[in-house]
């Protein structure tokens, strides 16, 4: 019933603009809780705890590679396009040209999975690696250089050598 220019509010109304008002909450949270389901679900590494546990021997390897006594120089030259060429020179710790190495380069897409790719470096002069590759997208990638020697030499050093950075290739 009006009387002049008020409205008269009645339960019915407040029901129905409560029940309205939970609907649009209860819509919302169902659409983010569905495309929050079908898009990334925040898992880049399957095996992360087990790599955790594992990190006494990581740090155990960054100690055994610096007692090695290695100098690495790196360039990655990138001339336009996808395009990226990889020079890494290495010397021990004498300042002698490590030759016979096997070089690799893994190249990773930190927040894509499923282009990682690795490449191999050539010996192209006294301790000096190269590579000319392509990356499938343009973007952050982490590069890891990984040398090691020849399976048919003797060393006293049986890790490889690791070396990692993070470089944008446009």
């Amino acid at each position: 019933m009006r009387t002049g220019s008020q409205i008269l509010v009645t339960g019915r109304h407040v029901f129905w603009w409560i029940t309205a008002f939970f609907a649009v909450v209860i819509g919302v949270n169902a659409t983010m809780a569905i495309l929050a389901l079908s898009t990334f679900n925040g898992v880049s590494e399957d095996e992360a705890y087990v790599d955790g546990l594992a990190f006494n021997e990581t740090l155990k390897a960054v100690d055994e590679q610096q007692a090695m006594g290695w100098s690495v120089s790196t360039n990655l030259d990138r001339p336009g396009g996808l395009v990226a060429n990889i020079r890494a020179e290495y010397l021990d710790s004498s300042n002698i040209a490590l030759t016979h190495l096997n070089v690799r380069a893994e190249f990773v897409r930190p927040v894509h999975q499923g282009y990682d790719f690795s490449v191999f470096l050539q010996q192209t002069g006294p301790g000096v690696y190269t590579a000319a590759t392509s990356v499938p997208l343009a973007g952050q990638w982490t590069v890891r250089l990984i040398a090691e020697y020849n399976a048919s030499q003797i060393n006293q050093f049986a890790r490889p050598y690791v070396l990692t950075y993070r470089t944008v290739i446009r």
